[in-house]
């Protein structure tokens, strides 16, 4: 019976300690977030060779809401998009004979050449600060070493709760990389830009196109030229040590996409807790096998 008031006890604390952290997953490892968009709501469907996408997201500073309906199907790529649910432009991609025409709210009508405008390259235009942004870090006398093979360190922090030192080490793997070489001049839809890059079929990949774009997409055109694009999807994998034990595992995928020099990255499933979060579970879970 002792020993069952104690695990509940555990609990209970743990569940204090855990509400008082940030709910920003990367808080912890550079992860950019660009606070002029936030997402809304987000729903994705693949059904029958038909894919639909409705996207909703909010300008912070001007309180507009910005609403996406995307659908593929045969081949034909179609892109609305609303702004206060009044329909700016709407863009028609036909794949098989690389035409787009766009339609505007005024009724002006532009057909163009997808591949006037975009082209993949093997080329990768993105720095390394993401997958060395961990370079360098020293691990302090109470870190344990013995992670599994080409997990690297990333912190250390005492939980005050268990007494205790947790480790988390990661080990990052490229999942997919796409590289755009781009001619998109400013004035251009965005519905237009958006048929022609075909990165949002996940959640994480269509937010991290949006928050890389950043101010070159509010409105209902981009405001700049857009000459390159490069977008990764990363699986992180986790571990927790505390003690010389094995705490906690776990995984995330990443996305990052560069639009002309901007970065940004998204959570694009798996763990969306904060490394903070991690090592205080990680600790946790020791104090409970050594009970």
């Amino acid at each position: 019976m002792k020993r069952i008031a104690l695990i509940t006890s555990l609990t209970l604390m743990l569940t204090l300690v855990l509400s008082t952290f940030s709910a920003n997953t990367y808080a912890d490892n550079g992860g950019v977030e660009d606070d002029q968009i936030k997402e809304l709501n987000y729903n994705y469907s693949d059904q029958d060779g038909l894919i639909d996408i409705d996207a909703s997201y909010e300008e912070t500073k001007t309180g507009e809401v910005i609403d996406f309906n995307i659908k593929e199907e045969n081949g034909i790529r179609t892109v609305k998009h609303f702004i206060d649910n009044k329909l700016v432009a709407e863009a028609i991609y036909d794949i098989s004979s690389d035409e787009i025409v766009t339609t505007t709210a005024d009724g002006e009508v532009v057909t163009q050449k997808a591949s006037e405008m975009i082209s993949e390259s093997d080329g990768n235009a993105l720095s390394n600060e993401y997958d060395n942004q961990i370079t360098g870090a020293v691990e302090t006398q109470s870190a344990v070493l013995n992670a599994s093979p080409g997990f690297n360190f990333v912190k250390q922090k005492y939980n005050t709760a268990w007494k205790q030192y947790g480790s988390i080490y990661q080990k990052q793997s490229v999942l997919q990389d796409k590289h755009y070489k781009l001619n998109i001049s400013a004035g251009t839809a965005i519905a237009t830009v958006i048929t022609i890059i075909d990165i949002y079929y996940t959640k994480g990949k269509f937010t991290t196109f949006l928050k890389a774009m950043g101010i070159t997409i509010l409105g209902v055109t981009v405001d700049s030229i857009i000459g390159a694009m490069d977008a990764t999807r990363y699986l992180t994998q986790v571990e927790v040590y505390s003690q010389g034990m094995l705490g906690l595992a776990s995984e995330r995928y990443i996305v990052k996409a560069t639009f002309n020099g901007k970065t940004a990255q998204v959570n694009d499933g798996g763990d969306e807790r904060t490394y903070d979060e991690l090592i205080d579970i990680g600790v946790y879970n020791v104090v409970l096998q050594k009970l």
